[in-house]
Order: structure tokens, then sequence, then C-alpha cells
């Protein structure tokens, strides 16, 4: 007779009870040093990003001070540069929470939010640069 169903006042209604899981996971697994590595890859690409739209801008009231020559126009090769990171931002964003939507199994596990934000700004980049080139 096994011990639950002795009826003892202690585990006379034990059997409604969901027994105690024990976590077996120690450590991260490989999903989420994945998603890590995926989070800092798309930090990398957008602060590449910025500085390239910084680049790719034209000049402003900062070089008509220092009597630089100015240039009036957005640089091409700097944009589709541009163009690039974004998309493949996106595509690692997407990547990324395909893995982040597998691993959302337990109840403490959350859904990486700098994934959403990087292929928001990435997409917007992508429609920007579709709509004025």
């Amino acid at each position: 007779m096994d011990e639950i169903s002795k009826p003892t006042r202690q585990n006379a209604f034990r059997w409604w009870r969901p027994k105690k899981r024990v976590e077996r996971r120690h450590g991260k697994d490989v999903l989420l040093r994945i998603l890590t590595i995926i989070g800092y890859i798309n930090t990398a690409v957008i602060v590449t990003a910025a500085i390239l739209l910084s680049k790719a801008e034209p000049d402003t009231f900062h070089s008509m001070t220092r009597h630089l020559p100015l240039r009036s126009y957005w640089d091409p090769v700097s944009l589709k540069y541009l163009f690039a990171l974004c998309v493949f931002g996106f595509f690692l964003s997407l990547a990324g929470l395909i893995v982040n939507m597998r691993r959302l199994k337990r109840k403490y596990d959350s859904v990486r939010y700098n994934l959403i934000v990087v292929a928001i700004l990435s997409m917007a980049g992508i429609i920007a640069y579709l709509n004025f080139s």
C-alpha cells in the first residue's frame, strides 16, 4: 500500500493536491545562451546603424561653424549599408523571437523585449529606406 492511500489525518486529502515538481535544470540551457548572444548582436547592430545614420545624413550647422565643405544630400553608400544592417537586425530579431516563443514553457520564463524593440526599429528603417530611396 503506498503512502498516499493510507488513511491518516495528514494525507487524507492529499490526492487532490498536485505533487511538487523538482527543478532539474541547473544553470542556463542552450536556448537561453542563444537568446543572450542574439541580444548582444542585436545591440551591436542597432548601435552600428545609429552611427551609420549619423554619417549618412546631410551636413548640419555643426559643419558650417567649422567652415568645412557641406554636403546637402544623403550618402547613398552609407544608406545601403544601413539598409543591410536593418534587414540583418530584423531577421535576427525574428529568429530570436521564434527561439523565445519555443522557450516560454515555464511560468518564470519571460519574453525578451529587446528583440521586439530591435525588430520594430529595423522594420522602421527598412520602410524608411524603401519609401525615400
